[in-house]
């Protein structure tokens, strides 16, 4: 079995961070998503049936932290 030369190993690494940085900002691009949208369902159920129809005032805002 031969060996893989030294360039190719690096280009393999190199490959591999790339994908590891790609999913790492997907995954912190869906996080905040998920925050997104679990905090305004949250503010719906905060506010009750009448936020459905744009009759409820705003409820105060909460910051949801990192999920991290």
């Amino acid at each position: 079995m031969a060996c893989a030369s030294d360039a190719s190993l690096r280009h393999r690494l190199e490959a591999v961070n790339a994908e590891i940085r790609r999913l790492r900002e997907e995954n912190r691009r869906l996080r905040g998503q998920l925050a997104w949208a679990l905090g305004e369902r949250r503010a719906a159920e905060v506010r009750g049936p009448t936020a459905r129809t744009g009759t409820a005032k705003p409820s105060s805002a909460t910051t949801i932290g990192s999920c991290s």
